[in-house]
């Protein structure tokens, strides 16, 4: 399924919910550029109907950023993004 190890990327900018993709996919990691004001990072697996979630990243509380998160995890429904405040981050992430 991820034999090719080619990742796409999605730049998140400000407090928003982004669905990144829908279906079958691969989270490789986020990439924290810039913390901005702080706020926090909510992974879901899943789309505006469905809601697993995977893990929330605390910004201001996270001691190496600027930096990458590293995930490599399967998703099931679709990668979904709730960022609050104003991060500057990279999602790198494949799809089935």
């Amino acid at each position: 399924m991820y034999n090719n190890q080619e990742y796409q990327y999605t730049s998140i900018t400000s407090a928003a919910t982004t669905q990144v993709f829908t279906g079958k996919g691969m989270l490789k990691a986020i990439i924290v550029n810039d913390a901005g004001t702080g706020g926090t990072v909510k992974i879901i697996d899943g789309t505006s109907g469905t809601t697993a979630n995977i893990g929330t990243i605390n910004l201001a509380a996270t001691p190496y950023i600027p930096g990458d998160i590293q995930y490599s995890i399967y998703i099931a429904s679709g990668l979904r993004l709730v960022t609050s405040n104003t991060p500057n981050l990279t999602i790198a992430w494949s799809q089935a």
